[in-house]
């Protein structure tokens, strides 16, 4: 892969949101996963199905593809969320194509892209199977989902918050956070699992206790500005995202806090076992061949 972009100072610059040390390891961990994918199964398309973005902020995830000069295609029912992820990528200098479509009927030809993957969106999906199908059809090769992990135990004390809070319960249908779960929906769509794992797996359990106000449904792939899957995150404007960047001072990557976050990436998270790791990591995930 080649370089285009300095990553590690674009990821301390989207770090300066303002959601915690929990999202900025998330990132770290994330980015360093898809650039492993990349350069292993020498990916040069990516269509991420559908993108959707991480706390308010849209068409986040698959950047990191484009700082290594992979060409990357966004698609989602909603106009909106693309028009607000495009204006967030011309800000930052990256390119990518938007598409608005249904996840059941795409426009993309059989085989247009290396990986088809998304985030956190299987939980939502009314009919799972439906949308991976989908996926392999534009995937030439890998289809990657990574999912919420009901096994982490942070699960269940999210859960507790949320009923001793009263709030609605916005993260998705339970029994498709599941992996085994990912895996039975891809060998049913003619999917050979070649390899189950998970990341993002720092040194505290997945509470995440920001909700929100309003109520979760689940997603309808016939309704097109029905995308967001969490609406009590509010997408924020790129008038916001610049204004937190002007309040924020610039962190050295070397800080104590990055290199806290490296550190642990590099000597617990990459050396614990899988079968352990898929148990205690905040996403676990399932790469298809076909």
């Amino acid at each position: 892969m080649t370089e285009i972009k300095d990553i590690n100072g674009l990821q301390l610059r989207l770090n300066q949101l303002g959601e915690g040390l929990g999202t900025a390891y998330e990132r770290y961990a994330l980015n360093r996963f898809l650039e492993e994918i990349a350069e292993k199964r020498a990916i040069q398309s990516v269509l991420e199905f559908p993108a959707n973005g991480v706390m308010g902020v849209p068409g986040l995830k698959s950047m990191v593809f484009a700082l290594h000069g992979i060409s990357v295609t966004l698609a989602n029912p909603s106009k909106k969320i693309l028009q607000d992820a495009r204006k967030l990528w011309s800000a930052l200098g990256l390119s990518a194509s938007m598409v608005v479509c249904d996840l059941e009927s795409s426009p993309f030809r059989e085989e247009s892209f290396d990986l088809c993957w998304n985030f956190c969106c299987f939980e939502h999906f009314k009919d799972p199977k439906n949308v991976v199908s989908e996926m392999k059809h534009c995937s030439k090769n890998y289809v990657l989902t990574e999912v919420q992990n009901i096994f982490n135990v942070g699960f269940i004390l999210h859960s507790l918050y949320h009923r001793i809070k009263g709030e609605a319960w916005d993260h998705g249908e339970r029994k498709l956070m599941d992996w085994r779960r990912v895996s039975r929906v891809y060998k049913s769509c003619g999917l050979q699992n070649l390899e189950v794992d998970g990341n993002d797996m720092p040194p505290w359990p997945d509470i995440n206790m920001k909700v929100g106000e309003l109520l979760m449904t689940q997603l309808d792939t016939q309704k097109v500005e029905r995308c967001d899957f969490r609406p009590d995150v509010k997408t924020k404007t790129i008038e916001e995202i610049r204004d937190l960047w002007s309040k924020s001072p610039m962190e050295n990557h070397s800080s104590p806090r990055m290199l806290f976050l490296r550190r642990w990436h590099d000597l617990v998270e990459r050396l614990t076992p899988k079968r352990i790791r898929v148990f205690l990591c905040h996403h676990p995930y399932v790469i298809g061949v076909k």
